[in-house]
């Protein structure tokens, strides 16, 4: 299984009271959130499932890749959910624009029960 790790970096008010003040840490950005909502046929589940984890572990490769986490509904088999986070709005156009994201997108449709529900999130707070 493949994962991606962030380093963060503990700052205290020190780092920001010294002479000529920032001292050069950077601290780690929000990025950019996605959540996919995916409904299979029953007589695909299989074949849908094993697109899916193919394509999350390309794109885990994938440059910007903060996090991209496949979900699978508790009491509903068929229905599935993808998290992504990536470092920025440019990582994720790359992403799109990559061979197994478009391969996806190639082969999803015949195994699709509805349309998917794709959202880009906006932190509030």
């Amino acid at each position: 299984m493949l994962s991606t790790t962030l380093k963060f970096i503990r700052v205290t008010p020190e780092h920001f009271n010294t002479p000529g003040g920032y001292t050069g840490i950077i601290l780690p950005i929000m990025g950019t959130k996605v959540v996919a909502l995916l409904h299979c046929n029953a007589d695909a589940e299989e074949a849908f499932e094993m697109e899916l984890k193919k394509l999350v572990e390309t794109s885990l490769l994938d440059e910007g890749c903060i996090k991209y986490e496949l979900y699978q509904y508790q009491h509903e088999t068929c229905h599935y959910i993808i998290i992504e986070e990536w470092q920025s709005e440019q990582a994720l156009a790359k992403h799109r624009e990559a061979p197994h994201y478009k391969h996806f997108g190639r082969v999803a449709p015949v195994l699709l029960a509805a349309q998917p529900q794709i959202k880009v999130l906006e932190r509030l707070v």
